[in-house]
């Protein structure tokens, strides 16, 4: 069996699976396939051949596999890459990527918000891309397309006879932004890319993908609880991965500005607000062992975000000041004392 043939046979495979799970869906508006010319060679690496396709064959973008996914979800994962290649691979896919994203974009714009069979978007998958295959500069141009899909819609709206836009609008799907869609369990792109932090992967570039979603997110995509296990917003899970000091984060950064002050409240199903969520004890690494001082510059950003957390105790009884993380750490532990008693209504809980 030829390369080539690999990835048609593997996604194949799964297609059969869900078949017999009853679970394969069909896009009424779009011819559905197992494989596609334009996808193979996607799958394959083979960006100038995709290039290619699509100026030849433009009606292959609109194809979609068996679970409702379209060219660009495709386009926006990855296979595992070693280590040591991933400079390489990302210095000669992501300009390649970033081409036929725009080509894609001209001619079907609805593509970057489509949601598959489990409600992800395109945009999810570029979001929880582990390698970063998929940097800032491909979600600006997935979000440029949303932004392209706007306007057509809003065109549609203005020039269509009523009885034909009545039709033709329902199947397009028209956010305010792709960054705030959910899937099927209810989480944002910016929950899930925060969350694979816990992946134990440590992308270079990781907090800038979270900043520019946080950037480009609705509010209620920021402070809303996400139906998963730990019942948080997407700040708590942002802020979890602030205790580690192995991962290249591009701060301290003001979240304030930004961040709603609501998402700072906000508890988890343990009653942690995220400043819990930073400065506790219990995670899968030793964070005693591997905090640093940018981590507790994270901590102290949070912490001035929303001083009254600094009192509040969840249901172990614990506040965020009589946590191990900070006691045993006496200048980390005086910071937060200090950003508390200059608070509006300070409390002494210690």
């Amino acid at each position: 069996m030829t390369s080539e043939e690999e990835p048609s046979k593997k996604r194949k495979q799964n297609d059969d699976f869900h078949e017999k799970e009853g679970c394969k869906v069909k896009n009424p508006h779009v011819k559905t396939e197992p494989t596609s010319a334009l996808c193979d060679l996607i799958e394959t690496q083979d960006w100038k051949g995709a290039s290619l396709r699509i100026e030849s064959n433009p009606q292959d973008i609109y194809w979609v596999d068996t679970h409702n996914s379209n060219v660009l979800h495709h386009l926006c994962s990855s296979p595992w890459i070693p280590q040591e290649d991933l400079d390489e691979v990302i210095e000669k896919s992501v300009p390649a990527k970033i081409q036929i994203i725009r080509k894609i974009g001209k001619l079907y714009p609805e593509a970057a918000t489509q949601q598959n069979k489990f409600g992800i978007t395109p945009f999810h998958v570029a979001s929880i891309n582990y390698h970063l295959l998929i940097p800032v500069e491909i979600l600006e141009s997935l979000l440029e397309m949303v932004h392209d899909c706007l306007k057509k819609v809003h065109i549609l709206k203005c020039v269509l006879p009523i009885d034909i836009r009545n039709h033709i609008l329902p199947f397009i799907n028209t956010p305010i932004s792709v960054v705030s869609f959910r899937d099927e369990h209810g989480c944002t792109a910016l929950y899930l890319a925060a969350q694979c932090i816990f992946c134990n992967i440590a992308p270079k570039g990781w907090f800038s993908r979270i900043w520019f979603l946080i950037q480009n997110s609705a509010e209620g995509a920021i402070t809303d609880s996400q139906d998963d296990i730990h019942g948080g917003n997407p700040i708590h899970e942002v802020c979890r991965a602030l205790r580690h000091s192995g991962f290249d984060f591009e701060l301290p950064i003001d979240m304030s500005k930004v961040v709603p002050e609501k998402a700072f409240r906000s508890l988890d199903i343990e009653g942690n607000t995220p400043l819990h969520c930073a400065t506790a004890d219990e995670c899968w690494f030793d964070l005693r062992q591997t905090m640093g001082p940018l981590d507790e510059a994270n901590i102290v950003m949070v912490a001035q975000a929303y001083p009254e957390a600094l009192e509040m105790r969840n249901v172990h009884g614990k506040t965020p000041l009589s946590t191990n993380t900070v006691t045993s750490r006496p200048e980390l532990h005086r910071k937060l004392e200090n950003i508390l008693r200059e608070s509006k209504n300070p409390v002494n809980v210690l």
